[in-house]
């Protein structure tokens, strides 16, 4: 005989019977775990959550839910059980997430052992893409993020071999353009020679990761990092600001139209990121900053699943910040209060709606330039300034911009000229690189009336 069940535990199963003289026989056995019955969702993009899978694994994370402001719905859990993780996985592929950025912290690590020995081996796992969301500052943090020191470059060699030969082989490991995916968080923090470090540490991989560029939402995608850059995903759109409850829905709209442009304008991909909002207001006061709280509501998901819409037609997936980062309050894992609010909410606006596309109008203008000069009396070496600028077209003015007034062209660029010779291996061509550094302006019809 054959019974269906939910799964997710064990099952005490009482088994009676009557022999032929009659005498009624009991007998009692437990199963083994059964893991989670699910029907998956069937999405029409790839939408990604970036995951933790350090609670209870490293020091620090004891007794972890005295440090969060809601409530998991599973309880103060380990990231290294097989229960945990097989919900995780069923939650998951029931609202459409087929995509998992897994933090990592180095070969070792809490998250690496949970990685290796939970995570990947969780039933039905496979059924999800993962790749690794890489700890810039934690891997690089001793190194004040600066690549031209020899141990960051050492590191950064050693840690894309060790995930070349641990997990991009493995066939649920997500590629994008047949290349491994690695976010790396923070990336546009990192200084100096960004290029030769990534060319150096994967002169001996037999692959070319993609990198994903964490950079700051809101701003213009620049830095060293762009020279490596095959995509950009801003990892949180808050921002630390006393009014940030009553600006951030404008300043998130705004600021998807900045990166969505940007990348445009630089020729790599845009991820765009939803949050439910963000309060780490339970961590202790020796180790947070003074972030003034965003709530976390089902209704400003919804809104801002809303106003990511448009950007979702071009861009190769989404992702959420976060599934289970409880410490920040980002999370969409279900928890007391709100349930699987947060996860509907995904499966119904960001995995099966239709996009109805960021096609703004207006001119696209690059400058290049060969040389910068130092203005009398100033430090810096510029190229470029601008106070005022006009168009016109056979004689007639058509619009014009005061510089720092409202509107103003958006600046989606940096005005740089890298060496063509620090463009990756695989990267693309040297006037790739200088395309991307190129300054660029859109402007917006809607934007300018």
């Amino acid at each position: 005989m054959t019974l269906r069940v939910a799964g997710g535990t064990e099952y005490d199963v009482e088994v009676s019977a009557v022999t032929e003289s009659g005498e009624r026989v009991v007998d009692a056995i437990t199963s083994e775990y059964i893991p989670i019955d699910v029907d998956p969702a069937d999405p029409q993009r790839l939408v990604g959550a970036h995951y933790y899978p350090w609670y209870e694994m490293a020091d620090g994370h004891r007794n972890w839910t005295d440090r969060v402001v809601s409530r998991p719905a599973l309880g103060e859990y380990a990231s290294d059980s097989e229960r945990i993780v097989d919900r995780h996985v069923a939650w998951s592929l029931a609202h459409g997430i087929r995509w998992w950025s897994i933090s990592w912290w180095g070969a070792g690590s809490g998250t690496d052992v949970a990685l290796r020995e939970t995570v990947l081996e969780a039933d039905r796992v496979d059924e999800l893409e993962f790749s690794v969301l890489y700890e810039t500052v934690g891997r690089f943090g001793e190194f004040d993020l600066d690549m031209d020191r020899p141990g960051a470059r050492r590191r950064l060699a050693a840690d894309l071999t060790y995930l070349e030969n641990e997990y991009f082989h493995r066939d649920n490991y997500l590629h994008i353009d047949g290349r491994p995916v690695v976010y790396f968080y923070v990336a546009g923090g990192l200084e100096g020679d960004v290029a030769g470090a990534f060319d150096a540490a994967a002169a001996d991989l037999d692959v070319d990761p993609y990198v994903l560029a964490g950079v700051p939402f809101g701003r213009p995608p620049t830095g060293p990092v762009m020279a490596v850059a095959d995509g950009l995903s801003p990892y949180n759109p808050y921002d630390a600001r006393e009014d940030i409850e009553t600006v951030f829905h404008d300043r998130y709209e705004a600021g998807n139209k900045m990166l969505d442009l940007g990348a445009r304008a630089a020729d790599v991909d845009m991820i765009p990121v939803v949050i439910p909002g963000y309060d780490d207001t339970g961590l202790p006061a020796r180790i947070r900053e003074d972030n003034p709280v965003l709530s976390a509501s089902p209704e400003r998901f919804e809104r801002v699943c809303d106003q990511v819409n448009p950007h979702l037609a071009d861009a190769p997936a989404v992702l959420v910040t976060s599934f289970n980062e409880w410490y920040e309050d980002t999370q969409i894992e279900p928890d007391e209060t709100h349930g699987e609010a947060y996860l509907d909410t995904v499966a119904a606006k960001l995995a099966s709606a239709d996009s109805r596309g960021f096609d703004p109008t207006g001119a696209m203008l690059e400058m290049e330039f060969d040389r910068a000069i130092q203005p009398d009396g100033s430090s810096r070496h510029l190229s470029f300034m601008a106070t005022r600028i006009a168009f016109a077209a056979d004689g007639r003015s058509l619009v014009s911009y005061d510089i720092g007034g409202s509107p103003e062209p958006l600046y989606v660029g940096e005005c740089t000229t890298p060496n063509p010779t620090t463009a990756r291996r695989g990267g693309g061509s040297a006037a790739r690189m200088r395309r991307r550094a190129c300054s660029s302006m859109r402007t917006s019809r809607a934007r300018t009336r």
